[in-house]
């Protein structure tokens, strides 16, 4: 079985694999093509569910494996949905844009798809679930290494955070089916295209951050998500809940680097870049983008995100209420993932 997942036995509603629920469901992911909506409309295929691929008319779905059908939309179009929607009992909402040169195109992606979807899928007569792919991104910072939880005050920090929160409470208000909206921290394993820039970054030698004060954070491996996801479509007490979703362990950004050059076997010189020197290299980045018109990861947006900001929160809601029970294994993680670009040629 290539996805297990030990829960310590701490409760009866989680089992020791997935697949042991006895799951056959029909589950559509939108924006199966990507990192995130590849990798869960892939597990769930091979658990042997019914998996409709949704993806935008000229994507690439190499990620994708090729015995899942696809589905291809540009999203404008509810009436196409809902035809394609029909026999889809769990609908898990992924497509959107992490970085847009505007808040309006933000909103577009996220915001304005999110309504048609979901439109669509309440018309769905098989419809049963819809799981929204929300983001961490969507709360809030957290004060150093202390806790946000899933009941805290949301105050997103750049667009990305404020459309998903837009989307999450047009969720609230106008789906007819079960919700759930899960809040993912960064997610990596194979197929993740940012994570993989800081490893090319240091196996060139280089490892970086901004300022010398600590930056902490959450990660999730791709693995642990898929398996959250799954408790999220099936256990009828997910329905109408707000989750996290991370590994549960607060890590620090001079650990994931130091992870990541003993993983290359590497000894990368360290540089530290004065905050002002960084505001200036992201306003700059800004700057490049209007000109261009092609957006970077250096722009204001970012800054607000990565510039002393701290990314922490809890997952004790998932645990308490779907008994679920993660066993962080940063290295090992990194490893799969080093091998997976390894193995295709990215590294």
């Amino acid at each position: 079985m290539p996805y297990t997942h030990d829960v310590g036995g701490s409760s009866p509603l989680a089992p020791t694999t997935v697949s042991e629920l006895g799951w056959t469901m029909r589950i559509a992911v939108t924006g199966a093509n990507g990192f995130v909506g590849s990798n869960l409309a892939n597990y769930f295929h091979t658990l042997g569910n019914d998996v409709l691929a949704i993806v935008r008319p000229h994507s690439d779905t190499s990620l994708l494996d090729p015995a899942i059908p696809v589905f291809r939309t540009d999203y404008g179009s509810e009436d196409e949905l809902a035809e394609a929607l029909a026999e889809t009992e769990i609908l898990i909402h992924n497509a959107g844009s992490l970085r847009t040169r505007t808040f309006e195109q933000m909103v577009a992606a996220n915001v304005v798809t999110t309504r048609t979807v979901l439109r669509a899928f309440n018309r769905s007569p098989k419809g049963r679930r819809l799981v929204f792919i929300s983001s961490q991104a969507a709360s809030r910072p957290s004060r150093g290494s202390e806790q946000v939880t899933e009941e805290d005050p949301s105050a997103p920090v750049d667009w990305y955070g404020r459309s998903k929160l837009l989307a999450e409470r047009l969720i609230r208000a106008e789906c007819v089916k079960e919700w759930v909206i899960l809040r993912p921290v960064p997610v990596y394993g194979p197929g993740e295209r940012d994570f993989f820039k800081i490893f090319k970054a240091v196996k060139a030698g280089v490892t970086f951050r901004i300022g010398r004060k600590e930056q902490y954070l959450n990660l999730i491996h791709t693995d642990e998500l898929c398996v959250l996801m799954g408790y999220c479509c099936e256990l009828e007490q997910a329905a109408g809940q707000v989750f996290f979703a991370a590994d549960g362990e607060v890590y620090t950004h001079s650990r994931f680097m130091a992870s990541v050059a003993e993983i290359l076997g590497v000894k990368p010189r360290d540089i530290v870049i004065p905050v002002p020197l960084a505001v200036i290299a992201f306003h700059t980045g800004e700057l490049f983008e209007r000109i261009t018109g092609r957006s970077t990861l250096v722009n204001k947006q970012k800054m607000k995100e990565l510039v002393n900001v701290n990314w922490v929160c809890s997952i004790d809601k998932a645990r308490k209420i779907l008994g679920w029970h993660p066993q962080p294994d940063l290295e090992g993680n990194l490893r799969k993932t080093f091998d997976w670009y390894r193995r295709k040629g990215w590294l």
